[in-house]
């Protein structure tokens, strides 16, 4: 296994001496040896195979169910999501992973859906067509209706689809944040003094995974940084990442430096931050379908039940 030189993603320069003799670094430029999402953040160790895993599983499963013109294809996405049907990776079943203790955003989910709440559950019953209903404030969700566009069941599909992609994604990503801060509290600390003991990395690690599972959310920005001219720090859209992912992937990686360093109190402060950024392309989602709907003649539920169903998911 590789050790922690070899894992380690700081820089490397090169020195060269000035007409004095004194070493100058020249040429330098900051190399990550696992680069994620554009090199904005650099995890400690190599997580592509989380990326690759979250990218492809919501891909594979949207092809699966899209343009749902019968339940069998709605079936098909719920064998490939939950019976390992042709997938090679099950990650979003399992999701949340870690649950013994809530962070702050699934507290919020759970106040308003209920104690039990899991995202999974809303999945399946878009998936089964079957109708949900909570223990919290939150309204009975019901999938059975096979209102229509077309010949597609949109408001099944859309659900399941935006819901597996962005907020089982999502919760993923902030119980790993949740995951890390604990194991500190525990007393792992990869940075130790010379003599101070051995480095552990796993809450890294943790910090590190939950920055690759943001690569699902992380999608969203990017779709509607484009809508919204926020491609980039100007209006005319030239970058490819949006300015709510550059802010949320560096936050990662400050965070990772007050993970690494045992700075529990920073971290908070740093996770607040994320989900202050985080929140950005949901609430400018949920703006494009209010607005797709109130742009047609007939804004009725059963004229854009589509755009009524992906409005709601991002809500």
């Amino acid at each position: 296994s590789p050790t922690a030189a070899e894992t380690s993603s700081s820089p490397t320069v090169s020195l060269s001496s000035s007409p004095s003799g004194t070493p100058t670094v020249s040429d330098a430029e900051p190399v990550c040896r696992n680069s994620l999402v554009n090199s904005v953040y650099c995890p400690f160790h190599d997580v592509s195979y989380l990326v690759v895993a979250t990218n492809t599983e919501a891909k594979e499963f949207g092809e699966l169910v899209d343009g749902a013109t019968t339940v069998g294809k709605l079936t098909a996405g719920f064998e490939y999501l939950y019976n390992e049907f042709g997938n090679s990776y099950n990650k979003f079943k399992t999701y949340p992973s870690y649950t013994i203790t809530d962070s702050e955003t699934l507290m919020y989910y759970k106040d308003f859906y209920g104690s039990d709440y899991a995202p999974n559950r809303v999945v399946k019953a878009a998936l089964n067509m079957e109708p949900v209903t909570f223990t919290g404030p939150a309204l009975e969700q019901d999938y059975t209706d096979d209102t229509q566009v077309g010949d597609v069941y949109y408001i099944a599909e859309e659900t399941a689809k935006k819901v597996n992609q962005y907020t089982t994604a999502l919760l993923q990503m902030y119980q790993l944040l949740e995951k890390a801060v604990q194991e500190v509290k525990g007393g792992c600390i990869s940075y130790v003094h010379k003599g101070g003991g051995v480095p552990c990395n796993a809450a890294v690690d943790i910090w590190d995974e939950a920055a690759a599972i943001q690569e699902g959310p992380n999608y969203l920005g990017v779709k509607r940084c484009q809508n919204y001219l926020t491609c980039g720090f100007t209006y005319d859209n030239t970058d490819t990442i949006a300015i709510a992912n550059t802010k949320i992937l560096n936050l990662f990686q400050v965070g990772q430096s007050a993970i690494r360093t045992g700075d529990i109190v920073g971290t908070k402060g740093i996770i607040k931050l994320i989900q202050s950024a985080q929140i950005v392309p949901y609430i400018q989602a949920v703006g494009l379908y209010a607005w797709k709907i109130s742009n047609t003649a007939d804004s009725s539920l059963d004229t854009n039940n589509k755009y009524y169903a992906e409005g709601a998911a991002f809500a």
